[in-house]
């Protein structure tokens, strides 16, 4: 035991060993000329949900403080120069010269013919470092400002949700959702711990049930649906139940793929687990199936949910940063203020709205990716500017990649704000195969299978009801599709699009978290009637 513990350590910290190319972030953008700097993309926040200085990730891993925020005024500047960078890249793209324009100050000295400000907002999901979205952003940053139409100015939420941390939070810092005292912290943790260990034992019956019944579902989806669980037999109720009349009851793989009802295009995957592969890959499964099911009891136990829930703190904090409510963190800062002297990126939208009432003329086009609980944390943004996104011009689509957030939670906040606004916004929720959801395996198929939303549904959140199951699945979506359609009702025009991914087509995405290497700022991405599908259906 001692020994999986210390591979468990090693993994973890090797899991934080990329470096920054350069500790500048210098990259070639368009021309080639003049570097950009990365930190200008990167709003990287702490725990509790402060702004804090890019470089960290640049530091040794003993060095880092995740104490040390920027304060209000350093955030509220590099927020501001995010805002200028963008509009200045406007002008690169409509070719317009922008030289006297060097402050969102000035905004009257820009120049007419100046054409959209696309803005991109990217939220990554859980069990990622900082270290991991530095590299994802190496790679996509100049894509994504090169593109001929779907070009944006990305900005990237970069936020600390690895395993190792959120575990170490939970056992000695946080007490029902707020920061502790370490004194307190560290002589709970006794307590913390046994109840731990003592509720992961009394779940393990339950455990390897889910596990099994995970196993079954996967198996039975390439030999007899009848075999299948309940959810996976009502979502098919319920999708042909709106399209196919009569056929209700029955599993129709001769029913078209892609269909609208109201206002919502959506389709349902095709791949099935057969051929030569899948059934050698399901029959080694079969055989390490007790030492999956025996790693699963701690892989799936209490510190699993424990982390989870220190996982979706940290989420809420991004939109609600903690010292803003806990005098705790407060006096932990140092701040003599009612306020933290820092500065979340609520403050980015904030600025943008205040833009959009001085400047109505100014064209912004805003847009919000969310993946994995990526989209937990655009929820909670949503639902705190809720009344200003129902009003504003420069909200144009929300897309969801595999959401780690609830379907009620979701239903609560974006049809309200498409409802209200005049303008239209579109939301796409892309999804897994539902097979490849669950038939995602890890370490070679020795820890349990099945994507991190089927942890979530299975053994970290339990849900009590159908819509607090994850949105990012595609069987729950169309197991709750009549809620889903209701919701959305009478909204104008094709406005949402729920798409699941066909694995058999050889494309990404084949896991969970194959979203975040998507070329997730293409529209033809978030469209059905893309090309990786146009031929399929």
């Amino acid at each position: 035991m001692r020994h999986i513990f210390t591979a468990v350590i090693l993994l973890f910290i090797a899991s934080c060993a990329h470096s920054p190319k350069t500790s500048s972030y210098a990259c070639n953008i368009e021309t080639g000329e003049n570097g950009c700097d990365a930190d200008e993309h990167i709003l990287r926040v702490n725990s509790n949900g402060y702004i804090i200085d890019s470089e960290f990730a640049t530091l040794n891993y003993l060095e880092r403080d995740l104490d040390k925020i920027l304060s209000k005024k350093a955030a509220r500047n590099k927020i501001e120069n995010m805002i200028l960078e963008s509009i200045k890249l406007a002008c690169r793209k409509s070719q317009v010269t922008c030289e006297d324009f060097t402050s969102i100050d000035n905004i009257t000295m820009l120049p007419k013919g100046l054409g959209k400000v696309k803005i991109l907002l990217y939220v990554h999901g859980g069990l990622n470092t900082y270290d991991a979205t530095d590299k994802r952003l190496e790679n996509q940053l100049s894509r994504i400002e090169s593109e001929e139409t779907d070009w944006h100015y990305p900005i990237y939420v970069s936020w600390p949700s690895n395993a190792l941390g959120t575990v170490n939070e939970h056992l000695f810092h946080v007490r029902e959702g707020r920061q502790v005292n370490p004194l307190v912290g560290v002589a709970s943790s006794i307590g913390t711990v046994w109840e731990s260990i003592f509720t992961g034992i009394g779940k393990a019956p339950a455990n390897v049930a889910d596990q099994f019944i995970n196993d079954k579902d996967r198996f039975a989806s390439g030999v007899n649906n009848e075999w299948l669980s309940s959810v996976w037999k009502d979502a098919e109720y319920q999708y042909t139940s709106f399209f196919f009349e009569g056929k209700e009851k029955e599993f129709c793989p001769s029913c078209p793929y892609v269909n609208t009802i109201d206002n919502i295009t959506i389709n349902r995957s095709t791949y099935t687990n057969t051929g030569f592969s899948n059934g050698l890959e399901s029959a080694f499964l079969v055989v390490v199936s007790p030492v999956r099911y025996v790693i699963g009891i701690p892989w799936n136990g209490t510190l699993a949910n424990n982390a989870w829930d220190m996982m979706k703190r940290r989420a809420r904090a991004i939109a609600n940063p903690n010292g803003e409510y806990n005098k705790h963190v407060r006096e932990r800062f140092g701040s003599a203020d009612k306020e933290v002297d820092g500065s979340g990126i609520g403050y980015l939208l904030e600025r943008l709205f205040k833009l959009e009432n001085e400047h109505p003329d100014l064209n912004v086009s805003l847009t919000l990716v969310g993946h994995s609980m990526g989209a937990i944390v655009i929820n909670n943004i949503l639902n705190r500017y809720q009344k200003e996104f129902s009003h504003t011009n420069y909200l144009d689509s929300i897309v969801y990649m595999g959401a780690a957030a609830s379907i009620a939670e979701t239903l609560a906040v974006i049809p309200p704000i498409m409802r209200e606004n005049e303008r239209q916004i579109d939301f796409y929720n892309l999804t897994l195969n539902r097979v490849a959801e669950v038939a995602e395996t890890h370490y070679l198929g020795f820890a349990p299978s099945g994507s991190l939303l089927v942890s979530i549904d299975k053994y970290h959140d339990s849900p009590e009801h159908h819509l607090l199951r994850t949105l990012g699945s595609e069987v729950n979506v169309q197991s709750s599709l009549e809620t889903i359609v209701h919701a959305f009702k009478g909204l104008d025009g094709d406005r949402v699009v729920l798409k699941a991914f066909d694995k058999n087509q050889k494309i990404l995405p084949f896991r969970h978290g194959d979203f975040g290497d998507l070329s997730f700022w293409k529209k033809e991405t978030w469209q059905i009637n893309s090309p990786e599908l146009r031929e399929e259906y």
